[in-house]
């Protein structure tokens, strides 16, 4: 992961949690991004990203099985070094149902055409616009997408559902401030697991812990 310009203080945030079994996992809840950036002035920014699933993407005529298709963060070109040839980072995935392609996605469906503002149908089901087209994927990426849907689509199908504090199925990466360190971060987490998850985990009788993983 070197190519992101701030590599050395991009951490994801990983659960340690005893709930009738223990599971140690590198995903975490939606819900807890805002609440770090609102409150934790270490965290100088925070992108969520899905696990990629294989669906079927349509665009007219053509029809691909895409291997990595997920959900990702507005704030994910904020954290990680993916440059734009197309769109503006900064807003491409704000909107629910937008979508950024990288470059050879964006080839195999729309050729030399610009594909800024095309649709393409993901899944059987909803449109997406095309709102970005980034740089193919460095293969040392630890992660890597073909297609990155917006965040703000799975808040308006099931904002219930991403507000819950035990949906605990996306990973959550932290761009430390310049000057933080994982271990100040780290201190406050106890803090917000028992102000948000308290009574939660006390009504399933189970235990949870975050920590950074570099």
């Amino acid at each position: 992961d070197r190519f992101n310009m701030h590599a050395e203080r991009i951490h994801r945030v990983c659960v340690d949690l005893e709930a009738g079994s223990h599971m140690v996992l590198a995903l975490s809840m939606p819900a807890l991004s805002d609440v770090l950036l609102e409150e934790c002035p270490e965290a100088q920014n925070i992108a969520r990203i899905s696990l990629p699933r294989r669906v079927s993407v349509k665009h007219r005529d053509l029809e691909f099985q895409e291997n990595l298709v997920c959900f990702a963060d507005s704030r994910l070109f904020g954290v990680f070094t993916f440059p734009f040839i197309a769109g503006d980072p900064e807003t491409a995935l704000d909107t629910p149902y937008s979508v950024v392609l990288t470059e050879e996605t964006a080839a195999k469906y729309f050729g030399e055409k610009n594909p800024i503002g095309q649709t393409v149908r993901i899944g059987g089901g909803a449109d997406y616009a095309v709102t970005g087209v980034v740089k193919n994927i460095p293969s040392n990426s630890h992660f890597r997408f073909a297609m990155a849907r917006s965040f703000a689509t799975l808040y308006a199908e099931n904002r219930r559902d991403m507000e819950n504090w035990l949906n605990i199925q996306y990973y959550t990466y932290v761009l430390l401030a310049e000057n933080a360190k994982p271990a100040d971060l780290e201190r406050k987490f106890p803090g917000i697991i028992d102000k948000y998850m308290g009574q939660s985990l006390k009504s399933i009788g189970g235990t949870l812990k975050l920590f950074l993983q570099p």
